[in-house]
């Protein structure tokens, strides 16, 4: 009954063996990545720029990956505006605006204004997966400054990232690549220049 049609039966089998052999080589050498070396993937980009009074400091935040071990808990971002020194010359009346938004697929899902400490600003946000929408992976912020003491001031901006769940943090200073944490965590920093008119 099978001789003559041996063939239509024997290569689909043989076909399915390759195409499971396949995948399952694909999954098991496919380059994942976790939220410990997350790091190493993410972009951070951080502008600056000067109107006459007003100065403007910008970040944009993409992972370039998602974490196979999923994402949870809280992000945060320290704009460090000055040195501890100068720190009198940095008060919250000098701070127009402090906004971070987040992003899917081009469209705004989160917003949050920063909380100023004594040398710069902090922004929480959240870093979770809500109905196939990924929290926290791609963001902007803006900071908006009034006052020309600013100009030729060295500022950072350091990205802290967080993968288990975890009560709030509070952070006394902006530089948050300086804290030290009992959970698990990285810090990522860049430095700029606020221009001189």
């Amino acid at each position: 009954m099978f001789r003559g049609n041996a063939a239509v039966i024997i290569l689909p089998l043989i076909l399915m063996g390759f195409i499971f052999y396949g995948g399952y080589h694909y999954l098991n050498t496919s380059d994942q990545i976790t939220n410990e070396e997350l790091d190493s993937v993410v972009s951070l980009v951080v502008e600056t720029s000067s109107n006459g009074n007003k100065q403007t400091i910008s970040g944009s935040w993409d992972w370039k990956e998602m974490p196979i071990d999923g994402v949870v808990g809280q992000d945060y971002i320290g704009v460090k505006l000055v040195e501890e020194e100068n720190q009198q010359l940095v008060n919250s009346d000098y701070i127009l605006s402090s906004k971070l938004t987040l992003r899917h697929s081009g469209k705004e899902i989160y917003e949050t204004n920063g909380t100023f400490v004594f040398d710069g600003i902090i922004f929480e946000f959240p870093n979770e997966v809500q109905e196939h929408i990924g929290y926290g992976n791609l963001g902007t912020f803006e900071i908006v400054l009034d006052g020309e003491q600013f100009a030729g001031n060295e500022i950072s901006v350091s990205y802290l990232h967080t993968w288990v769940e975890h009560d709030g943090l509070f952070f006394e200073q902006a530089r948050l690549s300086e804290v030290s944490l009992d959970i698990d965590y990285w810090t990522i920093e860049r430095f700029t220049t606020i221009p001189q008119q």
